[in-house]
């Protein structure tokens, strides 16, 4: 692929063709001192008009320039980030889709700098989408991981939000969250509380059952470590590529048509899809994080 202007690389990032563009992230990924300033400013013009940024056939770099300032570790996006993460109703998740439970937590790590002051904010913040909550507590999890947290102090942190139960209404996914993360963390400091809450039907039915956590307190302390490994290998990986390899759009194919007016009406068709895959997105939720292991 040719060498682009970084204004024309952006604006093809941009572009839904219904195609994952790993040619353009690896060009753009390779110029990180001459990209980084124009993606801090789009997050800033995402942050001034989040609407204008929810339809996928007209702002298409919404999870690549995420994807970008996350693996350039940028400090300077992280409090903008967290903003976006604010942000009312059901913005954050019509901006970022099921990015939201599979690479937001690795963001949040990697550009925090080792300051986990504002995830855990993030976390406990009850005006904030209660996905991107339960990934604010997903990346507190990849921290202990990275040994920037304490992984006892932390297991406590969870289990006394459970104790107190006041962190949320009793319906909300975030209790699932919870439950999650003391899972990736190991359960058995946690199990007093964790008990209660599956009597009160505190946790999702649809994410595991008692049973199922008991086995993984009765598998002992050494197992911990791996399937907390595994997230973070999905949320940080070391080959870029896998950053989008998981996205629905195909990985490789031949994007254009011998024929002008098959170009054309692929165009329109592109389009029409874009907007589909966002309903569909808005529709799960980021659901996919109700997972059993």
């Amino acid at each position: 692929m040719q060498h682009l202007p970084i204004e024309e690389l952006i604006a093809q990032l941009d572009t839904y063709t219904g195609f994952t563009h790993f040619e353009l992230m690896e060009q753009a990924a390779a110029r990180q001192e001459e990209i980084t300033p124009h993606l801090l400013n789009l997050l800033e013009q995402m942050l001034a008009d989040p609407h204008a940024w929810t339809d996928p056939a007209e702002h298409n770099i919404n999870c690549y320039l995420l994807i970008l300032l996350g693996h350039f570790a940028e400090t300077a996006a992280h409090q903008k980030i967290l903003s976006l993460c604010r942000l009312p109703g059901e913005l954050t998740d019509q901006l970022f889709g099921d990015f939201i439970g599979h690479s937001l937590p690795g963001v949040l790590l990697r550009t925090s700098g080792g300051d986990l002051s504002g995830v855990r904010q993030l976390m406990l913040d009850p005006d904030a989408n209660e996905f991107v909550r339960w990934n604010a507590g997903t990346a507190l999890c990849l921290a202990v991981f990275d040994e920037l947290l304490d992984h006892d102090e932390t297991v406590i942190f969870f289990s006394q939000l459970l104790k107190e139960r006041n962190a949320a209404e009793a319906d909300s996914s975030f209790w699932t969250g919870v439950l999650d993360s003391l899972l990736l963390l190991h359960p058995a400091a946690a199990m007093e509380e964790i008990r209660r809450g599956f009597a009160d039907e505190l946790f999702e039915k649809q994410y595991t059952y008692l049973e199922d956590v008991e086995e993984i307190v009765a598998a002992g302390a050494d197992s911990r470590g791996e399937r907390l490994k595994r997230d973070y290998q999905r949320c940080i990986p070391e080959n870029f590529r896998d950053y989008m390899s998981w996205w629905d759009e195909p990985a490789r194919r031949e994007q254009t048509s011998a024929f002008p007016h098959e170009r054309e009406t692929n165009h329109a068709a592109n389009k029409k899809r874009a907007k589909s895959r966002s309903k569909n997105k808005q529709a799960k939720k980021s659901r996919r994080k109700n997972r059993k292991k």
